[in-house]
């Protein structure tokens, strides 16, 4: 497990090196998850990334991904359980 979380690190460390827009990203998501929070009473929010896009209906497709966001906005009881939660879609 420990091994793991290293190469894991490793990973992102690489990436935050390499590829400048995911920085961007990383940012946006922190400043979401910690300026912002969980229990704002004001703003609700919730992340689904996928772990990549296609245009094929199989993998994680973006009807997939369309239809995995729906959800939770069309349903209440769903919405209440990923609310504030950062969660990758695969």
């Amino acid at each position: 497990m420990l091994i793991s979380r290293y190469r894991q690190k490793c990973v992102i460390g690489l990436l935050r090196l390499l590829v400048p827009p995911h920085v961007d990203n990383v940012q946006a998501a922190d400043c979401i998850r910690c300026k912002v929070g969980q229990n704002d009473p004001m703003i609700e929010w919730a992340s689904v990334p996928p772990d990549g896009l296609i245009n094929e209906p199989n993998q994680t497709s973006r009807i997939n991904v369309a239809c995995f966001m729906s959800t939770p906005v069309n349903d209440v009881g769903i919405w209440q359980v990923w609310k504030g939660r950062m969660s990758v879609i695969y």
